[in-house]
């Protein structure tokens, strides 16, 4: 055999973003179809691969502060930093994934309480 070649430089694995940042919630708009609207920031770290979107979820909260029903968003475009989701009326929270070609990352924290309306 050969002699050893000369070492390669240094490389990072790609792997799925960071935990999403979750900003303000707000309260849908009286009348028509009951909405709430999540704010979103991108990850830290998008994994070393670019972010190509945003699955959304918001959690149904009862009166007594329990989670409940859970509704998930198409995955939103990756340029796309809020979304007003047309829910069932009452409280929840939302929260945001980042995702890129190897997967989701963690979820971002909860959002403040918000109601549809």
């Amino acid at each position: 055999p050969g002699a050893f070649s000369a070492a390669s430089a240094a490389v990072t694995p790609a792997g799925v973003p960071g935990r999403t940042l979750i900003g303000v919630a707000a309260n849908g708009a009286r009348g028509g179809r009951p909405t709430a609207l999540a704010r979103w920031r991108a990850p830290v770290s998008d994994g070393g691969l670019a972010v190509n979107g945003y699955p959304v979820t918001a959690v149904r909260i009862s009166r007594t502060g329990v989670p409940g029903a859970r509704y998930t968003s198409a995955v939103q475009p990756a340029q796309l930093r809020s979304l007003s989701m047309t829910l069932p009326a009452g409280s929840y929270r939302f929260t945001v994934r980042a995702r890129n070609v190897l997967g989701l990352g963690a979820s971002s924290a909860s959002s403040n309480l918000v109601k549809a309306q």
